[in-house]
């Protein structure tokens, strides 16, 4: 799924419904990582909605020209949530 979060388009993958949990990735990856590691501890608790984005410049979130800081990034998720 993709939703505009400021100029960026934010790709994301969700699983479950309930409570949002919003997942994060390190540097150099993709959600797919991170997802990996917490589905298993997840598995049968679908009261938890996880969100795992992609963060700008990594998967198939493209960053902007005027993303210039690890701020611009957190102004990103900022909007993304």
């Amino acid at each position: 799924m993709e939703v505009q979060a400021g100029s960026t388009v934010v790709h994301y993958v969700e699983h479950g419904a309930g409570r949002p949990v919003l997942l994060l990735h390190g540097a150099g990856v993709d959600h797919h990582e991170i997802e990996a590691c917490f589905e298993p501890i997840f598995d049968g608790r679908d009261e938890f909605r996880r969100v795992y984005p992609d963060l700008p410049g990594m998967g198939q979130t493209v960053a902007p020209a005027d993303l210039c800081s690890a701020d611009d990034v957190l102004g990103v998720l900022r909007e993304f949530v």
